[in-house]
């Protein structure tokens, strides 16, 4: 299913907002219409399909009113569970699922950087990410944020998990941030597919996502939030600038 360019808001006149959760809050109070970001299911089920199967326990990460899980459980994948930060989404997708989908299919309101109180550890097999990250990325501290969050997903994904990542961001640098800000949990190996914006695309020919696919060392100690190296620190300044580039290519995508 395509979704209609004019089912989101208005942007917001800078991407740093995509980091609060008073915009998403406000956005999902007004307008909860099906919308996915980056790439609908059909644009990269050839990809999900090569790492997990039916039984597997997945993890959608910013799930937002994305219609891939619903998707993904029609094609026999059971077992999802669906978070995100927005408290108004949440209810709204509690109530539009709550009939005709069997009980492992699951909403919770949940903070991606620390989901201690509402799951263990290696708890899921699959962890699915389209733009959570990069929404992390553009919120204020997105060093420390982002540390936080891949802690969160490696401690909560079992040890041959996969995490598969959906982002607008440039190969070399989302390595580079991945690898530099996991502090060691990555990584048994990083595998980059390129997709065009399905939606989008006759628009933007010239833009392209990654699917990246990532699991993490066996080691499973929990690890708490330390200042990054200088290495680490000018790594990801220079992301940090590349997000600022692409801000206008952002908003334009969701105009």
């Amino acid at each position: 299913m395509n979704i209609q360019q004019n089912q989101l808001q208005d942007p917001p006149h800078n991407s740093s907002h995509y980091g609060k959760i008073e915009y998403w809050e406000k956005r999902y109070q007004t307008n909860t219409k099906p919308f996915d970001w980056y790439q609908n299911y059909d644009g990269v089920k050839d990809i999900i399909t090569q790492y997990i199967n039916k039984s597997t326990r997945i993890l959608n990460v910013g799930c937002g009113s994305s219609l891939l899980s619903e998707e993904m459980y029609f094609e026999g994948y059971k077992n999802i569970t669906n978070v995100d930060y927005s408290n108004n989404l949440i209810k709204h997708l509690v109530e539009r699922y709550s009939e005709g989908f069997e009980n492992t299919f699951k909403f919770e309101h949940c903070d991606v950087r620390n989901m201690k109180g509402k799951f263990a550890n290696n708890s899921f097999d699959c962890v699915i990410d389209k733009g959570t990250l990069d929404s992390v990325l553009c919120g204020e501290y997105s060093r420390q944020n982002s540390f936080k969050m891949l802690s969160e997903i490696s401690r909560v994904l079992t040890q041959d998990g996969v995490y598969m990542v959906v982002t607008y961001g440039e190969e070399k640098k989302r390595q580079q941030l991945l690898e530099n800000n996991s502090c060691g949990m990555l990584k048994k190996y990083i595998k980059f597919t390129s997709l065009m914006f399905n939606q989008f695309q006759k628009i933007y020919s010239t833009i392209k996502i990654l699917i990246i696919i990532i699991t993490f060392i066996y080691a499973r100690k929990e690890t708490k939030y330390q200042p990054l190296e200088e290495s680490q620190e000018i790594c990801l300044k220079m992301f940090d600038n590349i997000l600022k580039l692409n801000q206008v290519n952002i908003q334009l995508l969701c105009s």
